[in-house]
């Protein structure tokens, strides 16, 4: 199965390589071995990802009793206070905000 997806994705990454390109820039030894390059790159990474999750699987987890301060009182805040602490956090956007900071 991993030769199959292998094999795909060579296939897709010369396919994008030279999509771009002129019959005389295709230079085949040279972008065959880029791809595949490219290709062992992430199967490495991927391999890495995944040791690395097997491992922190097989550490049991860590449940120590919260020893600090409780917040168990609360108190409601005024439109004021709320203003001034939207207003005075960073202006920082992602693509995955439902709305833009600012507004």
């Amino acid at each position: 199965m991993a030769a199959i997806l292998k094999m795909a994705v060579v296939t897709l990454a010369i396919t994008l390589t030279f999509a771009s390109t002129t019959p005389k820039q295709r230079e085949v030894p040279t972008r065959m071995k880029y791809a595949m390059f490219r290709v062992d790159f992430f199967h490495d990474e991927i391999s890495t990802i995944r040791l690395k999750l097997e491992f922190s699987a097989k550490q049991p987890p860590n449940f120590e009793h919260f020893r600090g301060d409780t917040m168990s009182v609360f108190r409601p805040l005024t439109e004021d206070e709320v203003r001034k602490i939207i207003k005075s956090s960073p202006a920082k956007s992602c693509c995955l905000d439902p709305i833009p900071t600012p507004l």
